[in-house]
């Protein structure tokens, strides 16, 4: 069974005044199995930093339990259900802390979480934080962005090359605390020796290009060296949003 490690930063980035990123993870003690979870509050609404707290911390707080009862080889079906209740439970958090707090009624906050067990990640997300995959000196993004912009790209009515310069692609289509039932898309991938995985708040990719993202995950010397250097380089093309990059790999043994 392969050990991890894991490290993440936020920022607050050059423009915006108040940082409505949030990250955590919990790491079972034998380092078999890791819960990741970044979350990125809805600007322009009161409370974003609120609602992503709040979600973080309702994961994770699910997450440690359930972490220490997953099996050595836990089967797809379990990983799932336990990602999908995760979510849930961030979403119902949301909502419930709307309900107490009449002036955060209109909260919301993207989220991407991750379960890295065994041979085995998968992720869950809502919303367009991201969960990229190198490896190989490769970068793959392994989310489809929940926004108005991408889902006129799948109807036909907006070409990829558009897509960027879309004022939709601003849009989300999904974030937690608008509905009581969220559409959660979960995927799964295979983990290898040397990959490095990477969840991220929009900040960092709406910065940086794919390729700027793999060449300094490729030129960093370790994971806390790859997070800093990636906040740097965000803020060097001008920081405009908040930046938050949470790093994961196999331990070398």
């Amino acid at each position: 069974m392969p050990r991890f490690e894991v490290y993440g930063e936020t920022d607050v980035g050059c423009v915006k005044r108040r940082n409505e990123d949030a990250l955590d993870y919990v790491l079972r003690p034998d380092r078999e199995a890791l819960l990741a979870v970044v979350a990125d509050g809805v600007g322009g609404l009161p409370g974003g930093d609120v609602a992503s707290e709040v979600a973080v911390r309702a994961v994770i707080e699910h997450g440690r339990e359930a972490l220490l009862e997953l099996e050595s080889a836990p089967d797809e079906e379990a990983l799932r259900s336990m990602l999908l209740t995760a979510v849930k439970v961030a979403n119902s958090a949301v909502q419930k802390c709307q309900l107490q707090s009449p002036e955060l009624k209109s909260m919301a906050t993207t989220i991407v979480v991750a379960l890295a067990v065994g041979e085995r990640v998968m992720v869950a997300h809502v919303g367009d934080s991201r969960c990229y995959r190198q490896r190989a000196g490769q970068l793959l993004c392994l989310t489809e962005d929940h926004t108005v912009a991408q889902q006129m790209l799948k109807d036909g009515v907006l070409s990829r090359s558009r897509i960027a310069e879309s004022p939709y692609n601003q849009v989300l289509s999904q974030a937690l605390g608008v509905a009581d039932r969220i559409d959660v898309t979960v995927s799964q991938d295979s983990l290898q020796a040397g990959d490095v995985w990477l969840l991220c708040s929009d900040g960092l990719n709406k910065a940086l290009s794919d390729e700027l993202i793999v060449d300094e995950l490729n030129a960093a010397a370790g994971l806390v060296d790859a997070s800093r250097t990636l906040i740097r380089a965000a803020n060097a093309k001008g920081g405009e949003d908040n930046i938050t990059v949470l790093l994961f790999a196999p331990a070398i043994q």
